[in-house]
C-alpha cells in the first residue's frame, strides 16, 4: 500500500516533500532500510529512492519532492503508485491510487 499523507497537489506549486507511507499486504510498514530502491510514479513522472526521494525514519515515511515544472506537468486525475525493490531481491508494487490536481490559472514558472 502506498498512501500519501493528505495528498493535495496544486499546479505550479513546489513541495519540499509529499510524505508517502508504504505498507505491505499485511499492513506492516515498509521502511527505507529494507529497500535497495523504490520507484514512485505520479502519472508519467518517475521519482526514485534513494536518489531523489528520502526516507524519514522518525515518521516512517518516504519524502517525495516536486518542482514547479513537475507540478505543472500534473493533471487530473493524478494516479500514483510505488514499487519497492527490497535488499536481497523482490519487487512488490502497490495498488494504484488516485487524487485530484488543482489547476493553476498561471502557467509561468516563478
Amino acid at each position: 500500500m502506498a498512501r500519501a499523507k493528505k495528498l493535495k497537489i496544486v499546479q505550479g506549486n513546489t513541495y519540499e516533500g509529499i510524505e508517502v507511507i508504504l505498507k505491505d499486504e499485511d499492513g506492516q510498514l515498509i521502511e527505507g532500510r529494507f529497500c535497495e530502491k523504490v520507484e514512485f510514479m505520479f502519472n508519467g513522472l518517475r521519482k526514485m529512492y534513494p536518489d531523489e526521494v528520502t526516507y524519514d525514519s522518525e515518521k516512517g515515511v518516504f519524502v517525495v519532492p516536486f518542482t514547479q515544472e513537475e507540478t505543472f506537468s500534473m493533471h487530473e486525475p493524478l494516479k500514483y503508485q510505488a514499487r519497492p525493490y527490497f535488499i536481497g531481491g523482490g519487487v512488490k508494487g502497490t495498488k494504484v491510487y488516485q487524487t485530484s490536481v488543482e489547476e493553476s490559472l498561471s502557467k509561468e514558472v516563478l
